[in-house]
């Protein structure tokens, strides 16, 4: 089996989980998954002073039926950047539209501070709940669709 040293990636992302898919053959894949879980530790109010609650997201106030999502942690895209920046084509897929989408916060974050993997990204998709293999072959179709064709002469 060949394998590619620095492989196109998938990204699927969301503000709780990134998977990664590294095309390593063509019919193949790694996966890594990276969570933001170094998130600030906050006392309950409802705990006596014994316990520390840790929760997903810090304590948020409601708006009706939506909870806004509080700020992503920044160490979040930075790991996922380094786990994607050798990647020659990168397929970004998320759930949710504007302020709640955490690719398009995922590409702001690049662009400040690591402008130099945009022009990689061949895609930014938005999804709902594809399933793994789903995800792949379409990802792999559109990355067909973005590699160069070469020709024999």
């Amino acid at each position: 089996m060949i394998r590619n040293i620095n492989p196109d990636i998938i990204l699927h992302i969301d503000h709780n989980q990134a998977t990664i898919y590294s095309l390593t053959s063509p019919d193949n894949y790694d996966t890594q998954i990276i969570t933001p879980d170094n998130l600030p530790q906050y006392r309950h109010p409802s705990n006596n002073g014994n316990q520390n609650h840790i929760p997903t997201r810090p304590a948020q106030k409601s708006q009706g039926s939506k909870t806004p999502k509080a700020p992503i942690n920044p160490q979040y895209f930075q790991d996922i950047t380094h786990a994607i920046a050798h990647a020659p084509h990168i397929i970004i897929l998320s759930r949710g539209t504007g302020k709640s989408n955490a690719a398009n916060h995922l590409i702001n974050h690049l662009k400040s501070h690591n402008p130099e993997i945009i022009p990689r990204i061949v895609a930014n998709r938005t999804i709902d709940h594809p399933t793994t293999n789903q995800l792949v072959a379409n990802s792999r179709q559109i990355l067909r669709q973005h590699q160069p064709v070469h020709h024999n002469i």
